[in-house]
């Protein structure tokens, strides 16, 4: 048997290209385990705090009329040639300082528009590879879809729960997440012996 027979391919969010896109959701998802990449200098998996930015696609509706989304994961990092600091450096068409990352409002992010570069592999995922401010004289997309935001550093049940499943799933990776729901009760066991068993042979 040829095992790609079976497989049935991935159809992607949407196709490789370019889209006016509007920023809807700007999630603090907390620290992330990484793992090392196949090629490159990272040998070894590391953890990194993460910022899930998502956008919304007025121009490419589902099935059901409604827009489109993409997100993308973002390691919270100030350096010059961060993840963060190119995407705000593209997006807002300026240079910005560390000290200017530091203080960045994501907040601010919502609503606003830009322009996506959406690539797409072989196994038919869509993702965002670039973010760019719109061409001057294009007319800016907008979006009557609620906003979402989470922080978790700020925890909110209520917030938590109104989340899209993907997200809730990206959160309860994190290590905050797993600090805070960390399991109470102590678990008392009998010594073997005690308890009138056997005694463990390790």
């Amino acid at each position: 048997m040829i095992l790609g027979k079976i497989a049935k391919p991935r159809t992607p969010v949407v196709e490789a290209g370019s889209y006016l896109a509007v920023c809807i959701g700007t999630l603090f998802i907390g620290e992330q385990y990484l793992p090392p990449f196949k090629e490159g200098k990272q040998k070894t998996g590391k953890f990194e705090h993460q910022l899930t930015l998502v956008w919304e696609l007025p121009s490419e509706l589902d099935e059901a009329g409604v827009p489109k989304q993409l997100s993308k994961d973002i390691n919270i990092a100030f350096g010059d040639n961060s993840n963060l600091a190119q995407i705000m450096k593209s997006w807002n068409s300026r240079e910005y300082t560390q000290a200017e990352l530091k203080e960045l409002d994501t907040d601010a992010l919502l609503g606003k528009p830009c322009q996506l570069t959406v690539s797409v592999n072989d196994s038919g995922y869509a993702k965002v590879s670039a973010v760019a401010a719109l061409p001057k004289g294009v007319p800016a997309p907008v979006s009557g879809t609620p906003y979402i935001k989470f922080d978790i550093e700020e925890w909110d049940d209520d917030a938590f729960h109104a989340l899209p499943e993907w997200a809730q799933a990206k959160i309860e990776k994190s290590t905050q997440f797993q600090k805070l729901h960390a399991p109470e009760d102590v678990v008392d066991f009998e010594d073997g012996a005690e308890a009138g068993g056997k005694e463990c042979p390790i």
